[in-house]
């Protein structure tokens, strides 16, 4: 449960990732340029491989979900390739 654009402010998300010494998050879902975006960039705030697979994310027009992928690719680092080509590390 996410009570905020973030997946992580008021919620275990990172105990449970540090616990499962977890170093690569997938983030995928509806509004990539908030409910993806926001997420995406507190998962690189807290040195994690972030990978939002481009074809797993959606917006209300398909230019601001381009938008919001070069931001996470130019800003976080995030791996945006679709999700057959996506490249997890451990």
């Amino acid at each position: 449960l996410k009570p905020h654009l973030s997946g992580f402010h008021e919620t275990p998300l990172d105990t449970l990732l540090q616990t499962g010494e977890v170093s690569t998050v997938v983030i995928v879902g509806l509004a990539a340029d908030n409910c993806v975006f926001f997420p995406a960039a507190e998962a690189h705030m807290r040195d994690y491989h972030v990978v939002v697979p481009s074809d797993c994310c959606a917006a209300e027009i398909d230019r601001e979900r381009r938008h919001a992928l070069a931001k996470m690719r130019k800003f976080l680092h995030a791996d945006t390739a679709s999700s057959g080509r996506v490249r997890m590390r451990r």
